[in-house]
């Protein structure tokens, strides 16, 4: 019958460490399963409001138009 084999590993290190911005932070999350739960790098994607740029007489004019 044949002896078990023992291999003793050395015990692990880091080799170089180096800090990960929050959007490197957000991917490893998201890769292993946790959502973000504060914050996202990622800018959010809202719908754009067509009466984001009018001037406040543009929009006075649009209100008063819309209300006959």
């Amino acid at each position: 019958m044949e002896r078990p084999q023992v291999r003793q590993i050395d015990a692990q290190h880091v080799e170089s460490e180096r800090e990960i911005t929050g959007w490197e932070a957000e991917q490893l999350l998201r890769k292993y399963g946790h959502e973000p739960q504060h914050y996202s790098s990622i800018p959010e994607q809202r719908p754009v409001n067509p009466n984001q740029n009018l001037t406040f007489e543009e929009m006075v004019a649009q209100e008063s138009a819309s209300h006959g």
